[in-house]
């Protein structure tokens, strides 16, 4: 879902540096542990201290290195409450704490201060994010920024964007999404249905329902063109386009039950089948009109179907529920017409 917070956005539009511009290293919780794992550089330790503590008799037993103020180059990707790393010059783990707060100096530039174990850390020590984090963090940025050009008519930029959002966490699902759109848009079908298949691989790493929603109505719409719009004489692969929208219709409507619009998807995939399924077609037109009464196409294809299956009195009653709606409509003034001569 995209909530575009002008102050955020644009302050992620413009600040300099970046956490691609940062060191990378292998970090060990040990001398024997392989194979490690991925670390990014975010700054150096200035200086250690006590913890300050409100009781008196606490602060009396404050131990000292329980305070590490680090100087970093910029704060980007980086909140309170991040967990972060103190290395040696080994790349050994020899602490690790939360950052607390972040601030800007004038003589030294940001600062960040966390709290807790520092006996075996030393001024001039490195420290470090874990990788996953800060990338994800940076892929944030790039999709803000995605939004923030999109928002504001430059699709170019916003897909220069998008695509380095991806390019940082590949399982960026809603990265994708907005690319699948785009595309959409632009009638690059093509383009948009392989935009949405990777969002649709990456689904369980999107939390926001809406954005999910988006993802299962994009995927539909690109498999009804496919199915329907497109004019194709190869039957198998309008008929692979209808399956895969069955596929994706049916668990969307399972995960948003009050959607009509996605109950109507999938009813329609189904009456549109090669090898229609008619039953199942009927009973999702049934629970469009439920969902939303006044829903004409769904009454036009429930007639036309009791219509095929010899049923003349229920197919007229929803032509004519149709037609109460939208007098013109020609399928089914079609259906009354044959079944009152």
């Amino acid at each position: 879902m995209k909530k575009i917070i002008i102050a955020l956005v644009f302050a992620a539009c413009f600040l300099n540096g970046t956490i691609e511009a940062r060191e990378r290293i292998t970090m060990f919780n040990s001398e024997t542990e392989t194979p490690g794992w991925t670390g990014v550089i975010i700054g150096r330790v200035i200086s250690l201290g006590a913890r300050e503590i409100a009781d008196k008799e606490l602060r009396q037993l404050a131990q000292e290195k329980t305070k590490v103020t680090v100087r970093i180059d910029n704060r980007e990707g980086l909140l309170p409450g991040d967990e972060l790393f103190v290395l040696d010059n080994k790349n050994l783990i020899v602490s690790r704490f939360t950052v607390v707060t972040i601030n800007e100096s004038r003589s030294f530039g940001y600062l960040l201060v966390g709290y807790g174990n520092f006996r075996r850390v030393q001024r001039d020590f490195r420290v470090a994010q874990h990788s996953k984090k800060a990338m994800g963090k940076n892929a944030y940025i790039h999709k803000a920024r995605g939004d923030y050009h999109y928002t504001n008519g430059d699709t170019a930029k916003a897909i220069v964007e998008y695509e380095k959002a991806i390019s940082v966490n590949d399982k960026y699902a809603e990265s994708h999404i907005e690319l699948g759109y785009i595309y959409l848009e632009k009638g690059i079908y093509q383009y948009a249905l392989t935009a949405f298949d990777k969002a649709y691989k990456a689904r369980s790493f999107i939390y926001d329902r809406e954005d999910l929603l988006r993802l299962y109505n994009g995927i539909i719409r690109v498999r009804s063109y496919n199915a329907y719009s497109l004019e194709l004489s190869n039957h198998k692969i309008i008929k692979r386009n209808i399956e895969e929208g069955i596929k994706v219709a049916r668990e969307a409507v399972s995960l948003f039950p009050n959607s009509f619009e996605l109950y109507y998807s999938l009813g329609r995939f189904y009456y549109e089948n090669p090898e229609p399924h008619d039953v199942d077609a009927k009973n999702a037109f049934i629970r469009v009109l439920e969902l939303q009464p006044n829903h004409v196409n769904s009454m036009v294809m429930l007639s036309e179907l009791y219509n095929k299956h010899g049923n003349p009195e229920r197919a007229m009653e929803y032509a004519r529920k149709a037609i109460s709606i939208d007098p013109v409509n020609k399928r089914a003034r079609d259906i009354l017409f044959k079944n009152e001569n």
